[in-house]
């Protein structure tokens, strides 16, 4: 009896565990920027010729409803400062976060990004149609 209790116990165990990254809400979770392509803050966004913006922090916050905000702090082309924020819906698929923009984008937008769940946090490929050319990491807040 006892053997089969504890063979229940690892068993109840080890499915929590597994089933603790699954499909669904990441519910209330806040992750800090910690860079960008493994360039540290602040840095350039890309290293596209005469595009000079350097982002100086940003955020992912996730809340109830599947419901995400990214948010960055910019040092534009001409000096000034301003913070960029986009609300998106999401689903969680394994370890892959697949955002969709909260308003319909132009014919000119690109796709959203796409974000995979690590150890230490998460990472956001800005820009998907070319994977890995703008990766945000992110650190749990």
């Amino acid at each position: 009896m006892r053997l089969l209790c504890q063979k229940v116990f690892l068993l109840t165990a080890f499915s929590t565990l597994a089933c603790s990254d699954v499909t669904g809400p990441l519910g209330s979770q806040h992750f800090v920027l910690h860079d960008i392509s493994g360039r540290p803050l602040p840095t350039y966004l890309a290293p596209t010729p005469g595009l000079t913006v350097t982002i100086v922090s940003g955020a992912v916050v996730f809340s109830g409803a599947n419901h995400a905000t990214i948010t960055e702090h910019r040092i534009n082309e001409d000096g000034t400062e301003s913070d960029f924020s986009t609300n998106y819906t999401y689903k969680v698929t394994g370890t892959t976060i697949e955002f969709e923009p909260d308003v319909v984008c132009p014919d000119l937008c690109v796709g959203p990004p796409v974000a995979t769940v690590t150890v230490s946090g998460i990472t956001i490929d800005i820009a998907p149609w070319q994977p890995g050319w703008i990766v945000y990491n992110y650190a749990r807040g």
